[in-house]
């Protein structure tokens, strides 16, 4: 995504379109969204190809987006951020990854 931003010549009003597929994980982050838009871009996004949104991007440090709270308990393993696996389901409040999404653990 840093040579894609890089590489769009500067515009105004222009439109940056980005379709999510979940196993590609096509993201920006927050930083790279700041240079689009001052090259004249607005980015967006869409996860069913209809609804466009305009898109925030994600924090560079973690690369977390669309946080979701969680209240199943089912057998699927649990794992860090960065992708540690855990004995169990997580006691400590934080951003966890389980059955491939990212879930909030209040």
């Amino acid at each position: 995504m840093d040579a894609l931003v890089a590489s769009l010549p500067s515009r105004r009003g222009c439109t940056l379109r980005i379709k999510y597929y979940e196993n590609e994980q096509n993201v920006l982050t927050t930083t790279q969204v700041a240079a689009a838009k001052a090259k004249g871009w607005t980015p967006y996004y869409t996860e069913d190809g209809t609804n466009w949104k305009e898109y925030p991007g994600v924090d560079p440090s973690t690369g977390v987006n669309n946080v979701e709270a969680s209240e199943t308990d089912d057998s699927a393993p649990w794992y860090t951020i960065n992708g540690t696996l855990l004995s169990g389901k997580p006691t400590e409040k934080g951003i966890y990854i389980h059955n491939g999404k990212k879930v909030l653990v209040k």
